[in-house]
């Protein structure tokens, strides 16, 4: 059994959604841009039972 929001779920596929918005600073390295730092946001998450 697995508890969402303390409802109990039983038996059932479940869908998750996420909103995230990233800051992010990058870096030129080796003629690549790379992520040097990234701060996430998380919005939104969403967890959906599928029928």
């Amino acid at each position: 059994m697995l508890l969402v929001n303390e409802l109990p779920i039983m038996e059932c596929d479940l869908k998750n959604s996420y909103s995230v918005k990233y800051e992010d600073k990058y870096v030129f390295q080796n003629e690549k841009w790379l992520i040097k730092e990234r701060i996430g946001y998380f919005v939104m998450i969403e967890l959906r039972t599928i029928s």
